[in-house]
C-alpha cells in the first residue's frame, strides 16, 4: 500500500474522534455514548475548519491543523479517553467498526474501473467537489458538466478534502477516505441496537437474555 494511504489510515481516526474529544469527555454520557459523540461532533468540527480553510483562501497545508488539533485534544484527555477504552462496550464497539471497515475495503480493492454502470457520475461528481474545495476552484464550476455547487450539500467534500490535503490529493486517498467517512454509519447503528435490546430485556424480566458487546 502507498505511504499516502497508509498516512490516510493512522491520521483518520485521530481526526474523527480527537477534534472534539475534550469537549466529549466531560459530558454526562456512558462510555460508548461517548465514543459516538466525539465521532459525531468531531466530523462537524472538522467540517467547519474545512469550511474557514476553504472561506479564507488557505494554502492546503493549513489541513494539517485537523489532525494536529485531534492530537492536542487526546493528548489532553488521555486520561478519559484511557478509561473509556477499558470499557467491554466499547471494546466490542471498535472491534465491529474495524470489522465493517476492513471488510468495505476489501471490496473496495477489488475495484478495477470506475467507468460503467449508472453510478460513475456520482463518483465522478463527488471527486470534482473535493477537488473543487481543495484547489479554490471558481464559484461558477459545473460538476459532471451539468450541476452547479448548491446542487449537494458540502459535508462530505469539504471533510474528505481537508484529510486527503494532508496526504496527497489523490483519487485512491479520496476513495479511502470516502469509504471510512461512510463505514462510521455502524456505531450510531449499534448502539441502537444496543438501545433496543435493553429496552425489550427490561419489558421482559424473565425472558432469556442474549449477552451482546454493544
Amino acid at each position: 500500500m502507498p505511504s499516502n494511504l497508509i498516512l490516510c489510515l493512522l491520521l483518520f481516526p485521530v481526526v474523527v474522534v480527537g477534534l472534539a474529544w475534550p469537549l466529549v469527555s466531560g459530558l454526562a454520557l456512558d462510555a460508548a455514548e461517548k465514543l459516538c459523540a466525539a465521532v459525531m461532533l468531531s466530523l462537524l468540527s472538522a467540517y467547519l475548519l474545512a469550511f474557514a480553510i476553504y472561506h479564507l483562501g488557505l494554502p492546503p497545508r493549513a489541513c494539517w491543523g485537523l489532525p494536529a488539533l485531534a492530537a492536542a485534544g487526546l493528548i489532553a484527555g488521555r486520561r478519559e479517553l484511557a478509561r473509556v477504552l477499558r470499557d467491554p462496550a466499547v471494546r466490542a464497539l471498535l472491534a465491529g467498526q474495524i470489522i465493517v471497515a476492513g471488510w468495505c475495503l476489501g471490496w473496495l480493492s477489488l475495484v478495477v474501473s470506475y467507468s460503467g454502470g449508472g453510478w460513475t457520475g456520482d463518483w465522478v461528481e463527488h471527486w470534482q467537489r473535493t477537488r473543487f474545495f481543495v484547489e479554490h476552484q471558481p464559484i461558477d464550476t459545473k460538476f459532471i458538466a451539468f450541476y452547479s455547487l448548491p446542487a449537494r450539500p458540502p459535508l462530505a467534500n469539504l471533510v474528505t478534502g481537508a484529510m486527503v490535503c494532508t496526504t496527497g490529493v489523490t483519487f485512491p486517498a479520496f476513495q479511502l477516505v470516502t469509504t471510512l467517512l461512510n463505514c462510521l454509519v455502524f456505531l450510531p447503528a449499534a448502539l441502537l441496537v444496543r438501545r433496543f435490546h435493553l429496552a425489550v430485556a427490561r419489558a421482559q424480566p424473565g425472558s432469556t437474555r442474549v449477552a451482546i458487546g454493544v
